[in-house]
């Protein structure tokens, strides 16, 4: 067994006494990477799950909702640290290589060289997490230093007397504000020194980056009219772990500080584009909790987690002071429409805890389910990608990526157990590495705010199809296969640019309909089958999500497509 002391004790999630419980995205995702996350499609507000499925076999449009007079949406997101919103938005700290931090002129005592030290020290002792510096003169680098770990390190370089020296910044880091150094000659005198690393450099994959380089128009809703969007029917309320509430319109800047993002964003433009009412999120996340303890919810026997009570008694306060807590929305009437998880880092602590995740979110998905009194709420459960799809060399992100994604996505992708009520995203998709991000900190996925953007509006989008009955893993499968007759047996290629080749198999005289759907339910191609292979011209369908339908005279089979 794991000592769980020993481990928190090494964990950069307890990094100071004012976050004791914190746990500290340049490339475009490919479309077709967006096929684990869902398309977006809508429903009548009033309608139940079964009449709008009823409404889609029979070929009717599935239109954004219609609003409801008074009704207020309201969806929870939970979890921990990238829940609350580590998305930088302005600077980071992978744009300090090749900065230079300071200059100076070294002098020997009547010698042409002479030796000078190097003293390295770390206030928070477990050295510089990567922050490397190079001592360069005369154009050459002279020296390379970091202290890899512990409180203070010592290196001796040899200058050359009179002529300038350079201290540059080699490779960046993290905790920055930790690292000090001095370079003393022999006299033991300051020659330079530096303390505390400046953060704040243009870096890749802030939020202000990914818009300057967003030539597509992908993230084109975040500004308008070249200031920063504020939805006007999308509210937010967030404690904050050191006391601060946000409750006001969402828009940037409320995520852990007001220089990051959160998933909340992407999601908020999501729910607000989907419903005609009203929208408020309330985010309940914490840095450095876990679900075993912290966030234990109680049908999985033991102490119930203190956060799962607390996340209870906000929804309950904000959802029941609507009128003085939100008196701009006008409306007291409301509905848990969803809940989102994001959540995971912590649960690395110990074997115990990695090995009963997947038990514990089971209990969470249903003891939620119970305490909103809907036992088909519609949950999305996105997955701890901290790492992505490579091997890590630190055995506490590939227990996060061998163990916790993997029960997230077993939970998440149980289509026979939650019949399209519960979706999935893999965040890993998302991953990018420090160099394409603000920052070195991998368990926040390097500070990446194109990751964020890309999570949350992943999560809207699997919202809307668990709204809808629709959020499953595998595609859509009304009966068992070895139940259906009609189906479709191959659907090439997938991504497609111009045509889409449909192959199937047809049961001799039954009458079968293949369809397409865009994102927004509409039908963009129909046609009553008459052999088993028909070519779908898609070149003049735009790029995204779209859904292909086989309607049978017993069944309806629908896959997802990716246009490229």
């Amino acid at each position: 067994m794991i000592s769980i002391s020993s481990i928190l004790g090494r964990c950069r999630c307890l990094k100071s006494d004012s976050i004791k419980k914190h746990i500290q995205l340049r490339i475009l995702v490919l479309l077709s990477a967006s096929i684990v996350s869902g398309f977006v499609t809508a429903q009548d507000s009033t309608e139940s799950s079964e009449v709008l499925s009823q409404r889609l076999i029979n070929n009717r449009n599935i239109q954004k909702s219609v609003k409801s007079t008074g009704v207020v949406r309201v969806f929870v997101l939970a979890g921990q640290s990238n829940m609350q919103g580590h998305g930088k938005i302005y600077d980071g700290a992978t744009g300090a290589m090749g900065a230079v931090v300071t200059s100076f002129t070294p002098t020997c005592d009547g010698t042409e060289t002479c030796d000078f030290t190097f003293n390295m020290a770390d206030s928070y002792g477990d050295g510089w997490n990567g922050w490397t510096y190079d001592i360069v003169q005369a154009g050459m680098v002279v020296a390379t230093e970091t202290l890899p770990d512990g409180s203070v390190g010592t290196a001796t370089i040899t200058l050359q007397s009179g002529i300038p020296c350079d201290v540059l910044v080699n490779q960046s880091g993290s905790y920055g504000g930790e690292v000090s150094w001095t370079l003393t000659d022999l006299g033991a005198n300051v020659v330079a020194s530096m303390n505390g690393q400046q953060e704040s450099y243009p870096s890749p994959n802030t939020l202000l980056d990914v818009m300057e380089n967003d030539t597509e128009g992908q993230w084109a809703m975040l500004q308008t009219g070249g200031e920063w969007t504020v939805l006007d029917d999308a509210y937010l309320h967030f404690e904050n772990y050191d006391g601060t509430i946000i409750q006001d319109n969402v828009t940037i800047g409320q995520g852990v500080t007001p220089s990051y993002i959160g998933p909340e964003l992407m999601f908020a433009h999501q729910m607000d584009q989907y419903f005609e009412d009203p929208v408020l999120i309330i985010k309940a996340a914490w840095g450095g909790v876990s679900l075993a303890e912290d966030f234990r919810p109680p049908s999985a026997g033991g102490t119930t987690g203190p956060y799962y009570n607390q996340m209870l008694d906000i929804v309950e306060s904000v959802t029941e002071n609507l009128a003085t807590e939100f008196p701009e929305i006008g409306a007291t009437d409301f509905e848990i429409s969803g809940f989102a998880w994001f959540q995971g880092w912590n649960d690395a602590a110990s074997e115990a805890f990695l090995n009963e995740y997947e038990s514990n979110l089971y209990h969470l998905v249903n003891d939620v389910r119970t305490a909103f009194s809907n036992p088909a709420l519609p949950v999305v459960i996105a997955s701890a990608g901290q790492g992505g799809y490579e091997p890590s060399g630190d055995w506490w992100m590939q227990s996060i990526q061998n163990i916790v994604a993997v029960a997230q996505e077993n939970v998440g992708c149980n289509d026979s157990l939650y019949g399209g009520t519960v979706g999935f995203v893999d965040s890993k998709a998302f991953y990018m590495i420090a160099a394409e991000s603000p920052d070195d900190a991998g368990y926040h996925y390097n500070n990446n705010a194109l990751t964020l953007l890309n999570v949350g509006r992943s999560m809207g989008e699997q919202m809307v199809l668990a709204i809808n009955n629709m959020a499953y893993c595998e595609g859509f499968v009304s009966v068992p296969e070895e139940s259906r007759e009609s189906h479709i047996t191959s659907l090439y290629p997938n991504p497609a640019m111009n045509t889409l080749n449909v192959e199937m198999f047809v049961s001799d005289g039954e009458a079968t309909t293949i369809r397409m759907y865009d994102a927004k339910g509409r039908i963009v191609f129909e046609r009553h089958l008459l052999n088993s292979k028909t070519v779908i011209d898609v070149s003049t369908f735009g790029k995204g999500l779209y859904v292909l339908e086989c309607v049978g005279e017993k069944q309806i089979v629908r896959h997802r497509v990716v246009l490229d």
